[in-house]
């Protein structure tokens, strides 16, 4: 949020959301826009201009981004593993398996979607917001 707010200045900002749906429900609310403008990544999620497209509003997309995989292998046993998006997701367990007993934290509910498809069994915690300082917050109140 703090680089929308550095490039584009906090009056510029309508409306937020905790994810894409949300997002496109707050937009079509408003019942004002035409047109709209998607900064995304050239690999992203179909929701968000979906939703709007079936509103009426057109969706301008601006790839601004390239997802590349950069895969590690895990030697020790972790009792957390944190996952910001989805791709993080297919990345790591593109070298990893997970034993039941770890704990995988969700930087949101798309993100532990991904994670249930490849750990169905491990306990999965979704931070309250899409934020890192939330994630932070899970992993503390998980563990206290």
């Amino acid at each position: 949020m703090d680089a929308v707010i550095s490039t584009f200045g906090a009056d510029r900002i309508k409306g937020t959301a905790a994810g894409a749906a949300g997002l496109a429900r707050e937009i079509i609310s408003r019942k004002s826009y035409r047109t709209v403008t998607f900064f995304c990544g050239r690999q992203r999620r179909d929701e968000l201009p979906q939703l709007l497209l079936r509103s009426g509003i057109e969706v301008r997309e601006v790839v601004v981004y390239a997802t590349r995989p950069t895969p590690q292998h895990l030697a020790a046993i972790p009792h957390a593993v944190l996952f910001f998006s989805p791709s993080a997701v297919d990345s790591f367990f593109s070298l990893n398996e997970l034993l039941p007993s770890v704990i995988c934290f969700a930087i949101g509910e798309t993100t532990a979607a991904a994670i249930r498809q490849k750990a169905a069994t491990n306990t999965i915690v979704t931070a309250a917001r899409p934020l890192q300082e939330a994630m932070l917050e899970a992993l503390i109140n998980h563990f206290n």
